[in-house]
This record gives C-alpha cells, sequence and structure tokens, in this order.
C-alpha cells in the first residue's frame, strides 16, 4: 500500500461493474470507503435502451441491493438526466418511481442538453426548457426527503469522519466512509486528512450535523 494513504474510494462505477466478484474482492480492501457512485442516468427501460446503457430499470435496482448486501451501511450516490430527448411523462415518473425504490443517499441531477459527438445529438432536443426544469424540480424535491430521511437515520450514530476543511474556530467539515458531509465542531484544533469520530446530532438533506468525540 501507499504510505499515509487513510481512505481508498471509487469516482464512478457503471452499473456493468457491479457484480458478486467485485464486491466481494473489495471486502478485502479494508481502505475501500463503504461509497458507490453508480449512475442509472433514467429509470425507464425504453430511455435506458435508447441512452445505450445496457440495463435495465430493475437490473439498476439489483445491482444497489447487491451492493447493500455486502455493504449494508454503504453509501450509494447517483446521476440523472430529465428530458432526454423523447421521454414522456410517464417515462419521467418511471425515474420518480425507481428513485423511491432504490432510495440512493445523494443524487446529481441535470436537465438534457446536446452533447457534440454524442450518438443522442442526432435524436434531437425535443422537450422544452419548461418541461426540463419542471422535472428537475419534481426530482429534486423528491430527493430532499430522500436524503433527509437517511440522514436523519444516523442520529445518535458515532461515525468516522475524514476533515476537508476549517469552516470557522473549531467548525470543521468532513465526510464520512459513505460520503455524506459532516458538519461538526471540536475542541481540538484539526487539519485536513484528520480521521475522528463524529456523534451526529442532527440532520439536513445536505448533511450530518454533530460534535467530534476527542477533547
Amino acid at each position: 500500500g501507499l504510505p499515509g494513504l487513510k481512505r481508498l474510494r471509487f469516482v464512478t462505477s457503471h452499473p456493468r461493474w457491479v457484480n458478486e466478484e467485485f464486491l466481494a474482492g473489495l471486502k478485502s480492501f479494508p481502505l475501500v470507503c463503504e461509497h458507490f457512485h453508480v449512475p442509472p442516468q433514467s429509470g425507464d427501460d425504453d430511455i435506458l435502451r435508447v441512452m445505450g446503457r445496457g440495463y435495465t430499470a430493475d437490473e439498476y435496482a439489483e445491482k444497489v441491493a447487491m451492493i447493500r448486501e455486502h455493504f449494508p451501511a454503504a453509501g450509494i450516490t447517483a446521476d440523472l438526466i430529465v428530458g432526454f430527448p423523447g421521454e414522456t411523462d410517464g417515462q419521467f415518473e418511471n425515474t420518480l418511481a425507481m428513485m423511491r425504490r432504490v432510495v440512493v443517499s445523494a443524487a446529481f441531477t441535470f436537465m438534457y442538453s446536446p452533447r457534440p459527438n454524442t450518438a443522442a445529438l442526432r435524436l434531437g432536443d425535443d422537450i422544452a426548457a419548461e418541461k426540463k426544469s419542471e422535472r428537475l424540480q419534481k426530482l429534486n424535491a423528491l430527493h430532499r426527503d430522500i436524503s433527509l430521511r437517511l440522514n436523519k437515520a444516523l442520529i445518535e450514530s458515532s461515525l468516522e469522519v475524514m476533515v476537508d476543511k476549517e469552516l470557522s474556530a473549531g467548525r470543521y467539515k468532513g465526510r464520512t466512509r459513505c460520503n455524506r458531509i459532516a458538519d461538526f465542531t471540536s475542541g481540538k484544533k484539526l487539519a485536513p486528512g484528520d480521521l475522528l469520530k463524529v456523534v451526529v446530532s442532527s440532520a439536513t438533506p445536505h448533511a450530518l450535523v454533530g460534535k467530534s468525540k476527542i477533547r
């Protein structure tokens, strides 16, 4: 291993890479964080097929369940696109339904816009900007509710946090192993990269709030 390395985290995993062998192998590397960024992009099978993603919504949900079977405390984050060419109201509702089903801890959501040198470019851009914006707002509202519920479930937990930066005197920002943001106070001076236990006292949709266990 690398001297001084405290954590190892994946950036993005295509759902096709998630399988039993891959997940079982990760268990032998304790430095690997329990965080998986696995973008579904859509929850509708027809849209996924046109995107060329290579899986269905059910298969994506099975991948998420597989991750949680191996890593029950895993944080799972996702990318989602609304307004992909041809997306109907019903297909967008399928994306909302999948979000309720898989319950990811964080979602990065986007309105479709044409990109050069992509296969989707030939499909045009036939969803009105107002419709895209409306769908994005609905998706974000749903995810805020989900994220708040998941974060509140961690209240009173003691979690390992790595310090990112000091926000103000005695107040810090860091991340848990499952990649949740922690906003916490400490009576001891800390530096980026320090690891410590934080007791969660409250939560928002975007962060856990707490106090360090060290004095």
